[in-house]
């Protein structure tokens, strides 16, 4: 009797996820104040080029390989705890979450912490995307130091 070799499983989507932070030279709550606002994120968030609030969700218009994207977004604000968490709904794939938090070092100084856990990407995508993912997010905490005159 010969065994039947069973179908092979096509590789399971991977979920990565990249977390920078950054010491900044200014109180928590000027930090949280940027980043909590929707509307300051395009002068931040490399990938967000505008946020409108026009019609009975909220939009962010978020720059991809392939083009321009019109998303809707969900925020979930703390401001005890210095959290601004937000949920990236593109129109054909699974939600991209951000989780960021602005922590007092003390009466001046903050750290930020950001992590990005991306949607399901296939082995071959996620091969070279958590690279590029922890670049792009560099290039965001520099922009965002910039902005809040750190």
């Amino acid at each position: 009797m010969s065994k039947k070799k069973a179908p092979a499983r096509p590789a399971a989507p991977v979920v990565d996820s990249v977390t920078v932070s950054l010491e900044l030279p200014v109180p928590q709550r000027r930090v949280f104040e940027v980043v909590s606002d929707a509307n300051q994120l395009p002068g931040w968030a490399g990938p967000i080029k505008s946020v409108r609030a026009d019609g009975p969700k909220p939009t962010v218009d978020y720059e991809l390989p392939g083009g321009r994207v019109s998303c809707v977004y969900g925020a979930d604000l703390d401001a005890a705890r210095g959290t601004a968490d937000w949920t990236v709904h593109f129109p054909d794939a699974p939600p991209l979450r951000v989780y960021t938090r602005a922590m007092p070092i003390d009466d001046r100084r903050s750290i930020f912490t950001l992590t990005l856990v991306s949607p399901p990407l296939g082995p071959a995508r996620a091969k070279n995307a958590k690279a590029l993912m922890e670049k792009n997010l560099a290039q965001d905490l520099e922009r965002l130091k910039t902005l809040i005159g750190a």
